[in-house]
């Protein structure tokens, strides 16, 4: 199969790409269309698919691939041999390190069963495999008539993950399907993911379970002690407790509440000791 008229790498369009402010190893190889931000770096045999979304300034690795329904917002590093499959969102901010792995499927098999397809797997094109294990491969004979079937069970579909700005994830992590990794989470490195991480939660272990929350500015943890708000010790940011994790706010913000709240219940007390009218 040639691909040579759809398959741009640098040293072909090297003036589009200086033009755009984007910068491209002469290795990697960037399948059209795909739309890429300006200032944003890709490393070496880096592989980004047709039709992925990569935001502006960000930093990708050495042998990355970014599959077709991919999304990669601003801002975003992703380290060394990260595979982003079908169904990632990585919204602006966010930090992937090296070895992270997203799978979106959480208990996949290579058998394929006859059976009812799985209707949230490529609707369009009724393609039932990720799109980067095509790559390089021609499309299996009647693939259409030999779908993986959920036979009642979805675990074996694919499912989203989204990771919220600001949060990281540790080298090696691993992130199973149908999970929302929230803002600024901390996901260390090692552990393994399978259920929504709370803004601003350090997860451990395997499986991980959270081991405490931690600033914005990662320096010093957040230390509630029953209380519904706290400060960070060193750069005096300012926390209350909300759903999903914490929450950061100006006290300023705070004290307009509570006047408000407080001037709302007096209200209501001179209410009901008004006397009665005959």
């Amino acid at each position: 199969m040639d691909n040579s008229t759809e398959m741009i790498d640098r040293v072909e369009n090297c003036d589009d790409y200086a033009s755009a402010g984007i910068w491209c190893h002469e290795t990697a190889c960037v399948v059209q269309p795909s739309t890429i931000g300006q200032n944003t770096s890709i490393g070496p045999y880096t592989h980004v698919m047709a039709g992925a979304s990569i935001g502006a300034n960000c930093q990708i690795g050495r042998n990355v691939v970014i599959a077709s329904k991919a999304v990669i917002g601003d801002g975003v590093f992703i380290g060394h041999n990260v595979v982003i499959e079908d169904g990632v969102r990585l919204e602006s901010g966010v930090y992937c390190g090296a070895g992270v792995v997203l799978t979106t499927r959480a208990r996949p098999r290579s058998e394929r069963l006859s059976g009812k397809p799985c209707e949230s797997a490529h609707k369009e094109d009724s393609e039932f495999i990720p799109s980067y294990l095509a790559i390089g491969r021609p499309k299996p004979i009647g693939l259409r008539e030999v779908a993986p079937s959920c036979a009642g069970i979805d675990d074996g579909c694919p499912k989203a993950i989204v990771v919220r700005e600001g949060a990281t994830l540790g080298a090696n992590a691993t992130l199973i399907g149908g999970i929302t990794v929230h803002d600024y989470a901390m996901v260390e490195a090692g552990a393994v993911v399978t259920n929504d991480v709370p803004r601003y939660a350090v997860m451990s272990g395997t499986p991980a379970n959270r081991t405490g929350w931690l600033c914005r500015c990662t320096e010093k943890s957040l230390n509630f002690s029953g209380c519904v708000t706290t400060v960070c010790p060193a750069c005096y940011r300012h926390y209350r407790m909300s759903n999903p994790g914490p929450e950061e706010y100006s006290p300023g913000e705070e004290r307009n509440n509570h006047h408000t709240s407080s001037f709302k219940f007096l209200t209501r007390a001179n209410k009901k000791s008004q006397p009665i009218k005959c």
